[in-house]
């Protein structure tokens, strides 16, 4: 009699090993690795997720260096606009006294005649 219960403790545990392998090969990867950490008994690992806030920051970064970039062009601008309104201003200056000295030149022509 005990042969014959050692004979059904060893089926009934083959069976059950075969029922454990067959569930073992129909679950999921996800199923599996649950499984394994729970073995394990390891502190699962947290899924790090990417948050909004890093876009957010890179957005902001990028529109504050277009905003200095606008404003270093704005200053550009201004002091080749102010190189040339000098320029012209000098040119006229150089203008008006051409003008002067021709007027002089003529009127000393016309004094020695």
């Amino acid at each position: 009699m005990i042969a014959f219960q050692e004979k059904k403790a060893k089926q009934e545990a083959e069976v059950s090993k075969a029922e454990e392998m067959r569930k073992m090969s129909l679950e999921t990867f996800k199923e599996t690795e649950k499984r394994n950490e729970s073995g394990e008994e390891e502190t699962p690992r947290k899924k790090k997720r990417a948050s909004g806030s890093d876009a957010i920051g890179f957005l902001k970064e990028k529109t504050e260096m277009e905003v200095k970039l606008k404003a270093e062009e704005m200053e550009l601008k201004r002091k080749e606009f102010e190189s040339r309104k000098q320029e012209q201003k000098e040119k006229e200056e150089q203008t008006m006294l051409m003008q002067q000295m021709q007027q002089q030149q003529l009127q000393l022509l016309l004094k020695q005649q």
